[in-house]
């Protein structure tokens, strides 16, 4: 019985079964874990003395909540500030999700701006399609007026990580203010991921004031405003400015229409990043391949690519494995992670590419969408295993150090690691050890 533990040992339960891979916690479980401590004075007990729990908040306000003088604006307020109470000065942690777009919550906005112990915050926005997003930037604006009112402090002294998810929500600048002045008001942000579903602002003015110096994370997750330009200076001045930038994500969505397919030119001049160790890009291949070829990245240890379009072109031609023989080759880096979302037109360039990161531990290939795929999911095994295959019968074996193989098809998830018996056969005969798990997982 969870009553006959110790109090400090029933406290790391309830944390495990409130445990969220994000940094706000299982709504639901804790939720249920309050009520049930309600009516057990033990569990009360534990709550109370347990500040842990009461750090982490991930709520949902739905299309009830109206603008205010709409009484449930305090009310939530009022259950926000009960909650955090219970954490004394730990750091907090809020994540909330609205499924309305309210504009005048003036004491929402106030209780958000006034806290100074955030250290996580993530808003989102879940109503479908929108234009632009009033409350969000309502908060931003009092945020901003903040500072200039106490003495030019900052309101969110110990911020951490911000993330805006607006993904139905076209910002457009000429009706927009989405300017978030984190410069001002986050100093010291670490994390930044912003996703909308559509950003007509040319000039990118949303980051403007973005604490690059600071800044460890950024992602970025969504469509720009012209999809024929290349895009690169969004972010290329992110990596100038953002001297210790250790992730960088961004996943540009195409619209699938010829138009969109051009290709991009290099940078006129090298831009380096020494600190540099994750790099996640989705784009059109014309694209990310000229960025790869532009940049010097001598700490990069891990590299996502997922293109929209795989190329088609010549066998003959090599385009990723090109790239990224100048990206080693320049950067002097040494790749240990490799993922590949939507393979390249051909062996030869899957082989090459691989072939040029001798240093490779993990791979993990995924199969076109079927909506992109010309040839059916066998045609698209065999081609990925084909490339082992060769290399296994010869001395010049790909991938020597490799210790984790991942392939995912439409119907299964395929792993292959060091510590496992079928590790061995996967090394020796790539193309058996994916027939054997096939087989073991359709029962053929």
């Amino acid at each position: 019985m969870i009553n006959d533990l110790p109090p400090e040992l029933a406290a790391q339960i309830f944390d495990l079964l409130t445990f969220d891979p994000s940094q706000f916690g299982s709504a639901n479980h804790r939720e249920v874990i309050v009520t049930l401590a309600t009516v057990c004075r033990y569990w009360h007990e534990v709550l109370l003395a347990h500040p842990q729990f009461w750090s982490k908040r991930r709520l949902r306000v739905t299309s009830r909540l109206r603008n205010e003088p709409d009484p449930l604006v305090p009310r939530l307020v009022a259950h926000l500030k009960r909650w955090f109470e219970h954490a004394g000065d730990l750091p907090r942690n809020l994540s909330v999700t609205f499924e309305t777009t309210p504009r005048e919550t003036k004491t929402l906005y106030n209780y958000l701006i006034q806290e100074h112990r955030w250290k996580a915050l993530e808003f989102v926005l879940d109503v479908g399609q929108a234009t632009n997003w009033t409350w969000l930037e309502q908060l931003m604006r009092g945020a901003a007026k903040w500072k200039g009112r106490n003495d030019g402090h900052h309101c969110w002294p110990s911020l951490q990580s911000l993330t805006i998810r607006a993904e139905g929500a076209t910002f457009i600048e000429s009706k927009s203010s989405l300017h978030p002045p984190l410069q001002s008001i986050a100093p010291n942000l670490r994390g930044f991921l912003l996703e909308v579903g559509r950003l007509d602002d040319p000039q990118y003015t949303v980051l403007a004031s973005v604490p690059w110096e600071s800044l460890r994370h950024f992602e970025f997750n969504g469509t720009l405003s012209d999809e024929t330009h290349p895009h690169w200076h969004f972010h290329v001045p992110d990596l100038t400015k953002a001297r210790n930038l250790e992730s960088l994500t961004i996943h540009y969505r195409y619209a699938y229409q010829s138009s969109y397919i051009i290709q991009a030119p290099p940078f006129p001049n090298l831009v380096t990043h020494r600190n540099l160790v994750r790099l996640a890009l989705r784009a059109h291949f014309t694209s990310i391949y000229p960025f790869l070829g532009s940049v010097v990245l001598p700490s990069l240890r891990s590299l996502d690519l997922y293109s929209t379009v795989f190329s088609t072109g010549d066998r003959a031609q090599t385009p990723m494995a090109d790239s990224l023989r100048q990206l080693v080759s320049r950067s002097q880096c040494q790749i240990k992670t490799l993922r590949l979302y939507c393979l390249p037109g051909h062996p030869e360039d899957l082989h090459d590419s691989l072939e040029v990161l001798p240093t490779l531990e993990s791979i993990d290939l995924r199969s076109p969408p079927f909506t992109l795929a010309r040839h059916d999911q066998g045609h698209w095994d065999r081609f990925v295993f084909k490339v082992f295959q060769e290399d296994a019968s010869r001395s010049d074996v790909l991938c020597t150090n490799l210790k984790s193989f991942t392939y995912k098809t439409r119907e299964h998830l395929l792993v292959a690691d060091s510590s496992n018996e079928d590790f061995a056969l996967f090394r020796r005969d790539p193309l058996e050890w994916y027939k054997v798990e096939v087989a073991r997982r359709t029962g053929t």
